[in-house]
């Protein structure tokens, strides 16, 4: 419900249909508040599918701030690229989180 309520709220204003597919989407991957925010920072709000698979390669929101191509990763996110472009892109600037910890 949480989620609903952040959504909705959103200075964007996402319709009441549209606030609950978000929600539902976003449920399925994030479980509190302080990792929605950074993930929905990071990749959009209305992109919980990119949260999902970058957390399945185990990227963190915070690795979203290496540059692709001078652009911080999050900003291709942010602007609609396709998530395997990004994912790739990132892998190409060294960042592999598969090898760490």
């Amino acid at each position: 419900m949480w989620i609903f309520l952040r959504i909705l709220g959103c200075p964007v204003g996402y319709s009441r249909p549209t606030a609950l597919d978000l929600a539902r989407g976003w449920r399925q991957i994030i479980n509190d508040q302080e990792e929605f925010m950074a993930w929905s920072s990071a990749v959009g709000m209305t992109r919980p599918e990119a949260a999902e698979e970058l957390k399945q390669h185990r990227f963190t929101p915070d690795m979203l701030q290496i540059p692709i191509e001078g652009k911080p990763a999050r900003s291709w996110l942010r602007a609609g690229r396709d998530v395997h472009e990004v994912i790739a892109g990132l892998y190409r600037a060294g960042i592999d989180p598969r090898s760490e910890g």
